[in-house]
């Protein structure tokens, strides 16, 4: 028993190292709906620690892309075209989008 033990041993802390290693990723959303998820809130609430969540150009409207919570998630919302081509909108609103951030 004890030999089998001695064998095993020496790969428990590769085997602890690979873990807990996770990637970030990128979430695609598209304004059409298209992307990874239809929505800029559904593709933050699956996103992780350390993703990013990557705007297709275009405009957003529509439930889901206006009053977006983060709820404390360590995360990267950002256009890839830059904030004048990615627009956010809520259609019957004075304010255009709302970004709730809590822990």
């Amino acid at each position: 028993m004890g030999f089998r033990f001695l064998r095993i041993c020496p790969l428990i802390p590769l085997l602890l190292s690979f873990s807990g290693t996770a990637r970030a990723i990128c979430i695609r959303i598209a304004p059409d709906g298209l992307g990874d998820y239809a929505t800029i809130q559904a593709g933050i609430y699956a996103a992780s620690y350390g993703d990013t969540v990557l705007l297709a150009a275009g405009t957003y409207t529509g439930e889901g892309n206006y009053n977006i919570f983060f709820e404390g998630r360590a995360i990267t919302v950002t256009s890839e075209s830059g904030p004048a081509q990615t627009i956010p909108c809520a259609a019957r609103s004075v304010t255009r989008v709302r970004i709730w951030s809590a822990s």
